[in-house]
């Protein structure tokens, strides 16, 4: 290739990005870091032809003589041009198809400013200066204002389209770029949303004089590539910072009484609770009753026992109800006395409340539920097992061949019965007064002990929560499966064994 030949190449790349940048225009494709970037590719394709004119007045002054001469002095942009021209058609096709984001820009231009050595990558870095300014924009109205502006959708994170709370807003892991750690984002994300909350609760005095400026994102614009870790450890302050503010606007006393809610509907606090679900199954008037007509019985039943415990105020649980349904909802089932085989719980907690009891937390509770109430369940059947084997032993039972049931015979019962309850009785003694029990009470010391530490709170729910939901096995298939073996086997038998003989009682 001829130093001639090289040099037309540079006037045909640089006709190539004056091409795609009118054609972003007349294609009307919007987007923040787009236009940032063609406006600074612009600037870029400015200095050149500057320089193609300086370097003309040098020939024509004869400064400099020859193809060769002139070939040496463009030899930066022999370089720059054709990346420049890659770059752009990246990201440009990146933006017509739909997919043009933050991650799309920053990605590709911090990867060509790092292609190159210093010498030729302060074109690159200029216009990674210039894509974080509108970064630098969208950060500081996040966290100051706690507003999102994106108006074309290509920010790391977007308002919940499932939920009409105001503080739901999820990451979007398609839009994240390379440039920050995975935990920057989540403490961005949630330093906007607790905002949020800090206001709702009045922590946000009117008298108190407003942040305008985070000093360290300025330096996204001056230093692009050694700035980072000073931004990330500002927003990691900030992060601690509103969790404290959050904490301390946070009433941790209330919390401590909706715990006290939980357990005692949920894990099993109180007996009449259960006695009353287990009289509502045995009715003969529920046998052929809708789910519909089933839930509105089982819910009644579920806020007498929650009024008994008190609920409060406004900040207190939605709702707490019982769902029937006939699928399965968690890894754990057992047979229950009637069609409905399978019941969940539905929790619809209110924030703030949801500040500590998570997602995850409430799907533990409702398997945690199914698994105590298939043990009550089962000790019901074997309870009413052991009063017929009473019933018989006193009054006297046919067999089948009409004779009384031998002595062996009722001993294989009395003894398989035994067995059977004090398998499920230790199970029930090992979940409700040697796990539940003792991590409750290191629970509630713990909040005593921390009252305004959000972190702090939000750790010990997670720990007892967790504890008790591997300590009842449910976090293992193989333990549920023999668990789950056990509660029908024990359910099933006694209940044919009562149904047996009172037939020929």
């Amino acid at each position: 290739v001829t130093s001639l030949e090289h040099i037309c190449k540079l006037g045909s790349l640089c006709g190539t990005l004056d091409y795609i940048i009118d054609l972003c225009r007349e294609s009307r494709i919007d987007g923040l870091y787009l236009s940032a970037l063609l406006h600074s590719t612009q600037n870029e394709i400015h200095k050149y032809r500057d320089f193609v004119c300086q370097l003309e007045s040098q020939l024509n002054s004869k400064a400099i003589a020859g193809l060769l001469a002139i070939e040496s002095a463009m030899q930066q942009w022999y370089i720059i041009l054709p990346a420049l021209v890659d770059l752009v058609q990246t990201v440009f096709h990146a933006y017509q198809s739909g997919n043009g984001s933050v991650k799309s820009v920053l990605n590709c231009v911090r990867a060509s400013a790092c292609a190159f050595p210093t010498d030729f990558s302060a074109c690159f870095i200029n216009i990674l200066k210039a894509c974080h300014v509108p970064l630098k924009v969208q950060l500081q109205t996040w966290l100051i204002s706690s507003i999102l502006y994106d108006p074309f959708d290509e920010f790391y994170f977007t308002k919940s389209s499932s939920s009409q709370n105001e503080f739901d807003f999820i990451l979007c892991p398609d839009k994240l770029s390379n440039e920050f750690s995975d935990s920057f984002y989540k403490q961005l994300l949630l330093i906007g949303t607790r905002s949020l909350k800090i206001r709702v609760l009045g922590g946000v005095q009117e008298t108190q004089t407003p942040e305008t400026n985070i000093p360290e994102l300025d330096l996204l614009c001056v230093d692009p590539l050694e700035s980072i870790a000073q931004v990330e450890s500002a927003v990691h302050q900030r992060y601690l910072s509103v969790a404290d503010q959050l904490g301390a606007l946070l009433n941790p006393e209330l919390f401590v009484n909706q715990l006290d809610v939980i357990r005692e509907t949920v894990l099993f606090g109180r007996r009449d609770l259960w006695c009353s679900f287990f009289a509502l199954y045995s009715t003969k008037q529920f046998e052929n009753a809708t789910q519909t007509e089933l839930e509105f019985e089982l819910n009644q039943i579920l806020k007498i026992a929650a009024d008994k415990v008190g609920f409060l105020g406004e900040h207190a649980f939605k709702t707490l109800r019982i769902v029937v349904s006939s699928e399965v909802h968690s890894e754990f089932t057992f047979s229950l006395p009637s069609q409905w085989k399978f019941i969940t719980t539905d929790f619809d907690v209110r924030w703030p409340f949801t500040e500590f009891l998570h997602t995850k937390h409430i799907v533990r509770l409702g398997i945690l539920w199914k698994l105590l109430f298939g043990i009550s369940n089962s000790e019901q059947a074997i309870v009413s097992c052991w009063i017929s084997l009473n019933r018989a032993y006193q009054n006297g039972l046919k067999s089948s061949h009409g004779s009384l049931l031998c002595l062996s015979e009722m001993r294989f019962l009395i003894s398989f019965r035994n067995q059977m309850a004090s398998a499920i009785y230790d199970l029930n003694k090992h979940l409700q007064m040697d796990t539940i029990s003792i991590l409750y009470n290191n629970l509630l010391q713990s909040i005593h002990k921390m009252p305004h530490n959000y972190e702090k709170i939000t750790s010990a729910v997670d720990s007892f929560i967790t504890t008790v939901y591997n300590r009842s096995l449910m976090n293992s298939s193989i333990a549920c499966k023999i668990i789950h073996d056990l509660l029908s086997l024990s359910f099933s038998v006694s209940l044919k064994i009562s149904h047996t003989i009172d037939a020929h009682v």
